[in-house]
């Protein structure tokens, strides 16, 4: 399982729960693989590179990804590059969906509603994280070689999908 955008691995928590022997490798920003590596296990790795994640792997059965994409400059091509690592299946949450172009804008939101746990100062601080709306077309077709068999309204964000694409 290669989960791109999974923070500090809590969806390997609760998946670990039903399928104890699962491999999880979690791409994610270099300040949060810094700090997450001291959680790394024999069957959970963090990793800022999509290849040394799928390398670790071996075959990759699933690429999963909760709310991250639209947060990397380039989301096409992310997703262009994590098709090109033949997952057998890629599950995709919270993503923001547009008509047209690419529309980019400023999400600010309390610290303290990013991930689990307390945050360790007492005063509370705004962050601001660049998010692309990512195009219809382009986010179809950046998946190469696989075919969409699932699309609803994800009902963890407005405004967002989910999706489900398995190989050709």
């Amino acid at each position: 399982m290669l989960d791109f955008g999974g923070g500090a691995g809590v969806h390997y928590k609760t998946a670990q729960r039903q399928l104890p022997d699962i491999r999880w490798a979690v791409v994610e920003t270099p300040a949060m693989v810094r700090r997450a590596k001291k959680l790394s296990t024999d069957s959970l790795r963090f990793f800022e590179q999509i290849g040394e994640a799928a390398d670790w792997l071996g075959d990759v059965d699933l690429v999963h990804s909760n709310g991250a994409i639209q947060y990397v400059p380039d989301p096409v091509e992310t997703i262009r590059s994590l098709c090109a690592i033949a997952p057998r299946k890629l599950v995709w949450h919270r993503v923001p969906i547009s008509d047209g172009e690419a529309r980019r804008e400023v999400q600010t939101s309390y610290l303290s509603d990013n991930g689990p746990g307390q945050v360790s100062s007492p005063t509370e601080k705004l962050v601001r994280y660049k998010r692309t709306w990512i195009p219809e077309q382009a986010f179809i077709e950046a998946h190469e070689g696989y075919r969409m068999v699932e699309r609803s309204p994800d009902p963890g964000e407005h405004g967002t999908h989910q999706f489900r694409f398995v190989p050709s």
